[in-house]
């Protein structure tokens, strides 16, 4: 009889056994391995934020292994993988303890990165979480990851995911400048219980640039924002007084074997229109129109991608906003055609527009870039390149969708701009170069005052350089540019008055600047000559001024010490502006001379001074959000 209670008591703690070990469990329970306070080899001193100023993880490699992308943290090479952890207060105070721990894991296979966050919390009523569209996170917790393939400690991505799963993503440029506009395809999932949320991110290496090696070491930064406590905790932190960002990364180590494959994508398309005239005669008589394209994206190498198109269509971009321009100067409208949003930050010189890519295929309701083609990356790690080709006309009336049928007023654009990075980025060189060269044969037709002719009856060309340079940790930074165009216009035949003669222009700036401490200034002087035009394919609204500004100010944090502020700063700025040509003027009237200046006329000064302060008692929840990293 005991003999048999006995096998009875084994096999009902068997079937209890098989299944509790079969029960979903929850999420807390499949995070166990992320716990902050796990003792295990897999929570390493150097992975530990809070001990290493400089931590390191390194990515665990899934082989044949799987991870489940569904925001459970289950998966079994979670429990493989090196924990990063240590997570401290960046704001408001720096250093401080984080209200609640938060955890993460990198691992990886041959197609793509992944990572896994536990964002544990003592309380969920403290989690903010708000369904938005994407790229447009606001007023919610969040988790922001920073990479940085290239090692460079200036470039890398970002990846934001908050816990209604809505994703967000950024190029980073420049050591800290974001350009919202680049877009990759990468996917989120996230989970949540009474201890917290949970983030699973998988982004493929086909969607990032890279340099390939046999052991890659990247950047890393692992921010979390906690809106409902109004606290912002890193894995990485550094001294408010301390300038920089993706310098300041973490590593990531343990990348091996990957490959960034080289990938061609095609996009073609074919649009007909038929179109009902609603005017009287023949009530079949439609108006048909095709057009036929295409958009290409090639890889040339991992580090280099080109892209292309013939005949684009944008009839899907959203248009201008009205706007009612009183004054003599141009109109300025954002940039909102994919060919040119993407990648637009390697156009960009620093201190002058010399590329405006509002220029290329607008102006006339028949306008249309025939081809276009972009080449962008780096080449050798130090080095950046940035090429552009277009060339457009003006269609007929009722053929602006007909590929086959040429236009007037033919137009061809080209722009160069080449980098070289010195001292692991601390310093920086660019040359940079712009052509515009017209068919004059197609413009005879177009008159001087025809609606902005002036700017199309002529060939346009620019340059320049620009330089930064670093020093003392990024404290001080010595900052500078030259430019120059050259204007050569037509003769016109309508008009044969108007002169021929080559302009030529040149502008130029120059700023040193103490950029953290407790004290910081700057010292900045800029000019521009009175024919400096490089609005062929630039913007510069109106030459002819020269300008010195100088600033100092007091920067405050307590960061943790006993202080009725936060933050405190006081600002004083002093600036003063010349002309830098010599003009006069006549009266319309009788033609006698009005007015006249000389060189260095004296156009404005000023003075500016600004103080803020954040108490101590400040509520951050109710503050601006832009604090979040």
């Amino acid at each position: 009889m005991s003999r048999l209670r006995l096998h009875c008591s084994i096999y009902v703690l068997l079937l209890i056994g098989l299944l509790v070990s079969h029960s979903p469990g929850s999420a807390t329970e499949a995070a166990v391995d992320f716990a902050d306070h796990a003792a295990s080899s897999r929570h390493s001193d150097q992975s530990n934020g809070t001990i290493t100023p400089i931590p390191t993880i390194e990515a665990y490699y899934l082989d044949q292994q799987k991870i489940v992308l569904d925001g459970v943290l289950d998966d079994a090479a979670w429990g493989q993988a090196d924990t990063g952890w240590g997570f401290r207060q960046a704001d408001p105070v720096r250093f401080g303890k984080a209200s609640v721990p938060t955890t993460f894991k990198i691992a990886y296979d041959d197609e793509a990165i992944y990572f896994a966050v536990a964002c544990w919390e003592d309380d969920m009523a403290n989690v903010r979480s708000y369904l938005s569209r994407r790229d447009q996170i606001e007023a919610s917790d969040l988790v922001s990851i920073y990479i940085d393939p290239y090692h460079d400690r200036t470039t890398g991505y970002n990846f934001r995911v908050n816990p209604a799963g809505v994703q967000q993503d950024a190029y980073v440029y420049d050591n800290g400048n974001r350009d919202n506009d680049w877009n990759a395809v990468w996917d989120a999932e996230v989970s949540s219980d009474e201890n917290g949320w949970y983030v699973e991110i998988r982004v493929p290496f086909s969607a990032i640039r890279f340099k390939p090696a046999d052991d890659m070491t990247w950047g890393l930064q692992v921010y979390r924002w906690l809106h409902g406590r109004g606290e912002d905790t890193g894995w990485v932190l550094w001294d408010r007084d301390s300038n920089g960002f993706v310098n300041r990364f973490g590593t990531l180590t343990g990348l091996q074997g990957v490959q960034n494959p080289r990938k061609l994508e095609v996009l073609p398309y074919v649009v007909t229109r038929h179109i009902d005239p609603a005017a009287e005669g023949d009530a079949d008589n439609w108006q048909n129109s095709q057009n036929l394209g295409a958009d290409f994206k090639y890889g040339v190498t991992s580090n280099l991608t080109l892209n292309a198109t013939i005949q684009p269509d944008f009839g899907q971009v959203e248009a201008d906003p009205a706007t009612l321009n009183l004054s003599p100067f141009e109109t300025y409208y954002q940039e909102k055609r994919p060919f040119f949003v993407e990648g637009a930050r390697f156009f960009q010189h620093p201190d002058f527009r010399l590329f405006y890519s509002r220029r290329i295929g607008t102006g006339d309701i028949n306008s249309r870039i025939r081809a276009a083609a972009k080449l962008t990356g780096k080449i050798g790690g130090d080095f950046s390149l940035a090429v552009l080709a277009a060339t457009t006309d003006v269609a007929q009336a009722g053929k602006v969708h007909n590929p086959f049928v040429s236009g007037d007023e033919k137009s061809h654009y080209g722009l160069l701009r080449v980098g070289k990075e010195f001292d692991e980025g601390n310093h920086n060189i660019n040359l940079m170069g712009t052509m515009v060269k017209r068919n004059e044969a197609s413009f005879s037709h177009v008159g001087y005052f025809d609606g902005g002719a002036s700017r199309t009856l002529r060939d346009g060309y620019s340059g320049g350089m620009d330089f930064e340079m670093n020093f003392d940790d990024r404290m001080y930074r010595v900052t500078g540019s030259m430019v120059g165009t050259v204007v050569d216009p037509f003769e016109n035949e309508l008009d044969p008055s108007l002169s021929r003669e080559t302009q030529f222009g040149t502008g130029g700036r120059m700023q040193a600047r103490k950029t953290s401490g407790t004290w910081r200034g700057s010292l900045a002087g800029r000019f521009e000559t009175e024919k400096l035009d490089p609005n062929d394919i630039g913007f510069l609204s109106a030459p002819d001024e020269k300008i010195v500004a100088a600033s100092g100010s007091y920067n405050f944090d307590a960061d943790g010490q006993e202080s009725p502020f936060n933050h405190a700063n006081v600002e004083l700025e002093v600036y003063r502006s010349w002309l830098y040509a010599a003009n006069s003027g006549t009266d319309i009237n009788t033609g006698d001379q009005a007015w006249d200046y000389g060189r260095n006329h004296h156009q404005f000064s000023g003075v500016n001074f600004n103080a803020w302060a954040q108490h101590r008692s400040f509520n951050s929840r109710i503050g601006p959000t832009s604090r979040m990293l």
